[in-house]
């Protein structure tokens, strides 16, 4: 826990789950900064008038759904809060140097023997400008297109969703309009985020010029040492799980966090929770301030922009599929029921569980989440009104697991 989050004296609230009214000036001011952050980014004039566009959509979003008050001690939190993330920053970094060690080493191996190589290959197609901005735009383009047939499903079936959610805990966050707006916020909010997670990189490279060589020897060294590593740590050779050990281990670390801290949750975390719990909304696990963040905690501008492309596309592929918590619509409920995907509850307003399940979810015992929770019974029962699922499943889905006494914690489940 951030030790300087417990004593600020515009932060009444002890969890944060939506947004509130006094959170305007937080919200434009993280606006704001994305858009800042844009234009260094995204240097075609174009891209970043449909960034704006998209942030005006955001903040008038804000405004009609949670309200406007003018809360001037933001202004205070916000200094202190943005003096202290360096700080924060080199917290999360620096206990995961080793796991992250094939990343810079990797590069810096490359760069060295680019450098050695380039007197005699210098003129060599190897050393021609590596084109990171076509696989950024392929990758942008085929997942935003996948995005864009679960956007049509959702229209399509707009008038369920609006009464399934108003069913729901979720009909406190409804307002009297129509559902197509809800579910465009929650469409360009995964798009933000999805865009959001390669602008570290899209920087880095484009001030560091990266050429063929550099992809070449960058992708395959990164991939040895994280090899060795592997074996040298006793884990065995799994290199696509090392890979792919991803945002989620490091975002679920400093989950509790976004949700305690009034600056972290408003600025990081807080647009991932403001969208309908849809795979539109699904990028990283994350708002759109914690995907610039992530790349650069865990130094992913230094991979090749193969690798990076690859990794990111499987992971949000992955955070979609496993965030529509809305039954009965394209990409389906069903698989959140078998991989036991308590995140869906979390969704509808409760603290806990603040892992997604399976491996993590001693971690909720610890703090008392009970996986057979009225929220639980509700959501997987809808699943089934909707969905084929099978009774086993639907069982295993709320079995409790074996708790650890060992462990207790001050958390508690709404």
């Amino acid at each position: 826990m951030i030790k300087n989050q417990n004593n600020i004296s515009s932060q009444k609230r002890k969890i944060y789950m939506k947004y509130r009214p006094d959170d305007f000036i937080l919200y434009t001011f993280s606006l704001v900064v994305f858009a800042a952050i844009s234009v260094f980014a995204l240097q075609s004039y174009w891209q970043n008038m449909m960034i704006f566009a998209a942030l005006i959509f955001m903040l008038v979003y804000f405004i009609y759904k949670n309200g406007v008050k003018i809360d001037l001690s933001s202004f205070s939190l916000i200094i202190k809060e943005s003096a202290y993330y360096p700080v924060y920053f080199l917290k999360q970094l620096i206990p995961s140097l080793w796991a992250l060690f094939p990343i810079y080493a990797g590069y810096g191996l490359a760069r060295a023997f680019e450098f050695l190589f380039a007197s005699r290959l210098s003129e060599t197609y190897l050393f021609h400008p590596f084109p990171y901005m076509n696989l950024f735009y392929f990758q942008f383009l085929s997942l935003t297109l996948y995005r864009t047939v679960i956007l049509i499903a959702h229209i399509r079936h707009s008038d369920f969703l609006h009464d399934f959610l108003m069913s729901s805990l979720w009909k406190h966050q409804m307002k009297d309009v129509r559902p197509r707006y809800y579910i465009i916020h929650a469409y360009i909010t995964g798009i933000l985020g999805h865009v959001a997670f390669f602008f570290p990189c899209l920087i880095f490279w484009r001030l560091t010029s990266p050429t063929y060589f550099r992809e070449i020897a960058c992708t395959v060294l990164t991939m040895l040492l994280f090899l060795l590593t592997s074996v040298c740590a006793g884990n065995g050779v799994n290199i696509f799980k090392i890979l792919v050990e991803d945002v989620r281990s490091w975002f679920l670390k400093e989950h509790e966090n976004y949700h305690t801290s009034r600056f972290y949750f408003t600025i990081f975390h807080g647009l991932h929770h403001d969208a309908i719990p849809s795979s539109l909304m699904a990028n990283n696990s994350s708002g759109i301030m914690h995907a610039i963040h992530a790349p650069l905690v865990k130094l992913f501008f230094l991979l090749s922009a193969t690798v990076f492309s690859i990794i990111t596309a499987l992971d949000i592929m992955i955070n979609m599929r496993g965030h529509q918590y809305i039954p009965g619509i394209f990409p389906y409920s069903r698989s959140t029921i078998s991989n036991k995907s308590h995140h869906a509850i979390h969704h509808y307003m409760s603290i806990l569980p603040l892992s997604f399940g399976g491996a993590e979810s001693q971690k909720d015992v610890d703090m008392g989440y009970d996986f057979s929770n009225i929220k639980a019974r509700w959501y997987v029962s809808a699943v089934a009104r909707y969905e084929n699922i099978e009774p086993e499943l639907i069982a295993n889905y709320l079995r409790h697991p074996d708790p650890d006494p060992a462990q207790t914690h001050q958390v508690k489940p709404s």
